[in-house]
């Protein structure tokens, strides 16, 4: 059995938390697979009746697509991701290749957790230009008032750009959003191979908000190319299949 991978990172008023390689909670034992992600954002520092399951999802057609919610300690979350804005409160939500968000904003208190999956930063395809996506939501629902100033982010577990093309006539009419409104800068090598770098597209919708390069730590681990992640796409280490994703973690200080 491979190791998993873990990484965490510290940000104003929140922690962040990437582990790879966890029981997916669509297999197995559901209910202790579920009281272990509470436990491990518990060890963390939410207290136990403030913990939140954020259910991201897996395409556009998908319950909560391009929506970030306030947390609900009753019951699960659907959408890319959740506000904390209670003290000692957190939540958890599982992925595997699509980069994650956390973002937290010292002049408003509001920390944030989010899927950001190639299908919640894709532009909208009916407006040539327009950069709506789940980025423009997150940094948003942190700094109501489009202050960047004072926010800091940190992005993980996304797939690297050459493991990630889109170089078939399908994959190519995908991209076509990104490259009317982003241009060539959020690729990698040839534009015809579609090796999308959602990383670096991330990075600059943050910097255009304001958000100071500085402020934005981004870590490149690749999850199809790292032993300690599951991923999608085609590498299997030691029987990895669909029974592994990669878990996220966030507590509000």
């Amino acid at each position: 059995m491979q190791k998993a991978l873990q990484l965490q990172h510290e940000l104003p008023g929140c922690t962040g938390v990437f582990l790879g390689r966890q029981p997916h909670l669509a297999s197995g034992n559901r209910g202790k697979t579920l009281r272990r992600k509470y436990q491990a954002v518990n060890a963390l520092g939410a207290q136990p009746t403030k913990i939140c399951q954020v259910i991201v999802p897996s395409d556009d057609s998908s319950n909560g697509h391009k929506t970030i919610g306030a947390a609900n300690y009753e019951s699960p979350v659907y959408g890319e991701g959740i506000v904390l804005t209670d003290v000692s409160s957190g939540g958890f939500m599982q992925t595997r290749d699509c980069p994650t968000l956390f973002l937290s904003n010292e002049k408003t208190g509001r920390v944030l957790m989010s899927h950001a999956g190639k299908y919640a930063v894709r532009p909208p395809v009916d407006c040539s230009g327009c950069s709506g996506n789940i980025v423009s939501t997150a940094f948003k629902a942190v700094a109501p008032d489009y202050d960047g100033g004072l926010v800091h982010a940190w992005v993980v577990g996304g797939i690297c750009p050459t493991c990630f093309k889109h170089d078939d006539e399908r994959g190519q009419a995908f991209i076509k959003p990104f490259l009317d409104t982003f241009g060539t800068e959020v690729f990698t090598g040839d534009v015809n191979m579609g090796q999308l770098d959602l990383n670096t597209l991330i990075k600059l919708q943050l910097q255009g908000f304001g958000v100071a390069a500085s402020n934005i730590r981004i870590d490149t681990t690749c999850p199809r190319e790292h032993v300690g992640c599951a991923s999608y796409r085609g590498i299997t280490f030691d029987g990895d299949d669909d029974t592994l994703a990669n878990d996220l973690y966030i507590v509000r200080h």
